[in-house]
């Protein structure tokens, strides 16, 4: 995100490397103490909340923090497997966002998160959505292309229609939900494939997702295909040559890969969770992550197909979020503190 945003400030902004100042103790060595700030920074800009708490020991300086979302408040059972002192460390960072200057949000439901937990940033609190980039805007092969490259690259097989999913398979995911719900979509269309891309995130995860898909009579390569890594030409060609994009998440705090694939200008079907229906906007299908309600509606966006103007449509509501117009209001964010110093 940050690297994308730099592309477009080019001169405007000059990126500085800072470290965390901490201590020389083992056990609080991951507290960071303050920043070292040997380049006399305007703004120190924190990509995300982690480690925000060291702003509290920054003076003189503005401090700008970027929050993807607020799942490590919203979803603590995700912290149950860390010890002790990391869950606090953990909370510690979110607490940290009372010491910013302005804390920036990618979208209006993670806004309302962090105003939930910390009502006290209200007025510094600024909601800049994430972007796509220019290369899947532009991308233009057909739909036989993209396929026709991926069952070169991979020898895979491809049947239709073609369901993609994208990112980890971590627990709020839900892929048990979006597995049953294929295996519907297979006693109408026997032929339909899923498409996974993207690293599972951790192995136990991978291996309940492979579960899921076997307790339901789907096999992998045969029904189901994991790419976990590709690179961005193949990942366009994933979106493209997809019939639809599927999410079952039970919480998102943007959305990339449902941007992503309509900048590419592939159908969706997405839960009614998190940040998806605002990214969606009034296209698409957006339903209950549950297996019935997902199956439901990836048939009526197989039924319904994808015309030419339905595809213009879609990549025409993704060239809203586009990194250029991102960039600039981050511009103004940091004019903005750097005239309040």
């Amino acid at each position: 995100m940050l690297w994308s945003l730099a592309d477009h400030w080019g001169a405007s902004v000059e990126l500085l490397e800072e470290h965390f100042i901490r201590s020389s103790l083992p056990l609080l060595r991951t507290i960071p103490r303050g920043i070292t700030r040997a380049h006399q920074p305007d703004v120190i800009l924190l990509p995300q909340l982690t480690r925000a708490e060291a702003l509290r020991l920054v003076q003189g300086c503005a401090g700008v923090v970027i929050v993807h979302d607020a799942g490590i408040v919203d979803f603590p059972d995700d912290l149950i497997a860390l010890d002790v002192f990391t869950r606090w460390r953990i909370r510690q960072s979110f607490r940290g966002l009372v010491h910013a200057t302005r804390v920036i949000s990618v979208s209006n439901f993670t806004a309302g998160r962090l105003l939930e937990h910390l009502p006290e940033i209200e007025d510094r609190l600024i909601t800049i959505p994430n972007g796509v980039g220019a290369e899947l805007l532009s991308y233009d092969e057909t739909v036989p292309e993209a396929e026709h490259a991926l069952r070169e690259q991979f020898s895979c097989s491809i049947g239709r229609p073609l369901l993609l999913a994208v990112g980890s398979e971590h627990p709020r995911k839900n892929f048990s939900a979006l597995i049953e719900a294929f295996r519907r979509i297979r006693d109408v269309h026997p032929q339909a494939h899923l498409l996974k891309v993207g690293a599972p995130g951790n192995p136990d995860w991978r291996e309940r997702t492979e579960q899921h898909a076997a307790m339901h009579g789907l096999t992998t390569g045969h029904d189901i295909t994991f790419l976990d890594q590709v690179d961005d030409m193949t990942l366009a060609r994933c979106y493209r040559a997809s019939d639809l994009y599927v999410s079952a998440s039970l919480y998102e705090g943007f959305g990339l890969p449902l941007l992503e694939a309509m900048a590419t200008g592939t159908p969706f079907v997405v839960s009614n969770r998190g940040a998806l229906p605002e990214v969606a906007g009034n296209l698409g299908e957006v339903v209950l992550p549950d297996p019935s309600s997902l199956a439901s509606g990836l048939l009526a966006a197989i039924e319904r197909g994808c015309p030419d103007e339905y595809r213009t449509e879609l990549r025409r509501r993704a060239s809203m979020f586009s990194w250029a117009r991102s960039a600039e209001r981050y511009l103004d964010v940091m004019h903005e503190v750097v005239g309040q110093k």
